[in-house]
């Protein structure tokens, strides 16, 4: 996918300062911004939602597709047949969605690239192999603030 591809790139990069860096990609005749925060992951908003803005340990229904590193869905809305749920404050949803889905917007796309260990680790876990990188494309459909 040519916008992980830039996210990954970003992360290769280093791109960090403090608590987060910004870069600059172009698709076509749009730009994007790739926001890379010091834990490693790095997000892009591929479309900025009109809605409430999703905060930390926000409950927020997201429609998505997951993905290893080499592009492979492991897990989708569409394969569920239904929207995900997270609850941003519960240590069940991976520490990389907890640090990445804020700050997002309902209405809103976001492609958010997580490093190994802020996905399944080191045991990984089926058909995630161990230590994988992932790819989230989510579309934030709403949020309930806590």
């Amino acid at each position: 996918m040519k916008h992980a591809a830039l996210i990954v790139a970003a992360t290769a990069a280093g791109l960090m300062m403090s608590a987060c860096a910004e870069s600059k990609a172009r698709r076509g005749e749009d730009t994007l911004t790739i926001v890379t925060m010091a834990s490693g992951l790095s997000y892009t908003d591929l479309k900025t939602g009109e809605g409430d803005t999703v905060q930390v340990r926000d409950v927020v229904t997201v429609n998505f597709v997951a993905k290893t590193a080499d592009g492979a869905v492991f897990d989708s809305s569409e394969m569920r047949k239904r929207p995900l749920v997270l609850d941003l404050g519960s240590s069940a949803v991976i520490a990389g969605l907890r640090e990445g889905v804020p700050g997002a917007r309902v209405g809103g796309k976001r492609l958010i690239h997580v490093p190994w260990k802020m996905g399944y680790g080191e045991q990984g876990r089926p058909p995630i192999p161990p230590k994988s990188d992932l790819d989230f494309e989510i579309d934030v459909l709403s949020v309930k603030h806590r």
